[in-house]
């Protein structure tokens, strides 16, 4: 079995790494990065300013100091100090990443169900286009290393279950400390493991919770104590939320976050002075059917005229009580009002917020069109983005369905973090990304549906092979 097992491995990780470094090299992506606020921030750490970030160019003078998770800014700050070519250097580690994500899932498909499981899903996860694109195309974003550190998070839970000693409770509760410092929500998801570990019978429960609390707490302790520093208040997260709040629950929202309704925002304007290009996409599509040359450095950190339309937009986008307040404001100021006023709008108009909740949670589950900022499939690779996208959500519910005649308990643990997910980014907006955080156990559901139906067709004795 040891020998069966080391040779999935090799298959898996093989075939993952060949495909994203074909990738990698195809795209070039890190001869133009388009890395936004993880960029200037970084930029700033490097210079000596600190994890500081002007919000989109409102606040030049005075930057914002906890707008993003640290981790991300911090490594890329890292291999702009230490090596010539930085974005290289970072698509390699997403690439190396994600392919161990790949092997990850392997181990927990064959845990929770059984190998054959795992091996398919781990071969998914390796051949997934949307894994492939997002480690080495032209996407400098948190998401390859949050992916990563979730199904880390995943792997030691599961191993915790049935150990009797803390180390596993120990690396689960590091981990999801260090997956805060990059998704700041994550933490919330602490009780669901909790409940979990509880639910399969878990020994010595107590002592295991409490290990990955203070493990967690112990991890993001110098980032707290650094907020407290700076702001005088305790806070394990970014700075990020209300505007993100603000942007899924405001009268012209299209529930894609930057993208906004130009009937509602017009009607919403009641004479407020804006240029119609704030209805247009921020963000240039990477590629354009299967053109893989470099795009125009048009988002470039430096360039003048994109952080003039960002500026402008975001100005569009705000609530005209922290626009014209926003060098008065503290940071939490402004973190709290967009929180408020997501929360006002939401108690005007209760119907259409639930509205708004379904629909995202369409975005999430079936189909979410394209909202041109991380647009990859376009053209003739969009058949492919809507396949994947669409197809794979009805295989997820087969295998909920197989899986109530066998011991659901040990799967639940999979279906409570597409629940953490959904209901966390119904409240927000939706974007491809999000449900990127949770697709690798969609593929892992998935697997097990795909072999109930290939020992069907097969034959219940032959598991693997007709």
């Amino acid at each position: 079995m040891k020998k069966l097992v080391n040779k999935d491995v090799l298959i898996i990780l093989s075939i993952a790494l060949f495909l994203r470094f074909i990738a990698l090299i195809l795209f070039k992506s890190w001869t133009n990065p388009d890395i936004l606020e993880y960029g200037q921030m970084a930029e700033n750490i490097v210079n000596g300013k600190g994890l500081a970030y002007d919000f989109y160019g409102l606040r030049e003078e005075c930057p914002l100091k906890s707008f993003m998770p640290p981790l991300y800014p911090f490594i890329l700050s890292f291999l702009m100090s230490v090596v010539s070519k930085p974005y290289l250097y970072l698509l390699i580690i997403q690439a190396i990443l994600s392919s161990c994500t790949a092997i990850i899932v392997y181990y927990i498909g064959s845990w929770i169900y059984e190998r054959q499981i795992g091996l398919v899903a781990g071969l998914g996860v390796a051949l997934y286009p949307v894994f492939i694109i997002c480690a080495s195309g032209n996407f400098f974003s948190p998401t390859t290393i949050d992916i990563f550190l979730i199904s880390l998070i995943l792997f030691f839970t599961i191993k915790a279950n049935k150990s009797i000693g803390m180390a596993y409770p120990l690396a689960a509760g590091i981990t999801m400390g260090i997956s805060t410092l990059s998704l700041s929500q994550i933490i919330a998801f602490y009780p669901f493991i909790i409940f979990w570990l509880f639910i399969n019978n878990s020994h010595n429960l107590v002592k295991k919770s409490v290990m990955i609390a203070v493990m967690v707490l112990l991890t993001i302790s110098p980032w707290v104590f650094r907020n407290y520093v700076i702001h005088g208040r305790l806070t394990p997260t970014a700075s990020n939320g209300g505007f993100n709040f603000w942007l899924g629950n405001n009268p012209f929202t299209t529930s894609f976050g930057w993208i906004i309704d130009e009937k509602a925002y017009r009607d919403h304007a009641e004479g407020r002075s804006f240029d119609d290009f704030i209805f247009e996409p921020t963000f240039r599509d990477p590629l354009d059917d299967f053109n893989f040359e470099p795009i125009l450095p048009e988002a470039e950190i430096h360039n003048d005229t994109f952080k003039n339309v960002l500026k402008k937009k975001t100005e569009a986008i705000l609530p005209r009580n922290v626009v014209e307040k926003i060098h008065e404001l503290s940071e939490l100021e402004i973190d709290s009002l967009l929180f408020k006023a997501g929360l006002n709008y939401i108690k005007e108009d209760p119907l259409a917020y639930i509205k708004r909740c379904f629909k995202k949670i369409f975005y999430l589950w079936i189909y979410r069109p394209k909202e041109g900022r991380r647009a990859f499939f376009t053209g003739k690779l969009g058949i492919l983005y809507a396949v994947q996208y669409a197809f794979l959500t009805p295989l997820v519910f087969g295998g909920i369905l197989i899986n109530l005649r066998q011991d659901w308990r040990r799967s639940l643990l999979l279906y409570f973090l597409m629940i953490f997910f959904t209901l966390f980014y119904m409240n927000f907006f939706v974007q491809s990304r999000y449900r990127w955080l949770f697709e690798p156990y969609m593929i892992v559901v998935a697997s097990n549906f795909i072999m109930y139906l290939w020992r069907k067709i097969c034959g219940r004795d032959v598991p693997m092979t007709c």
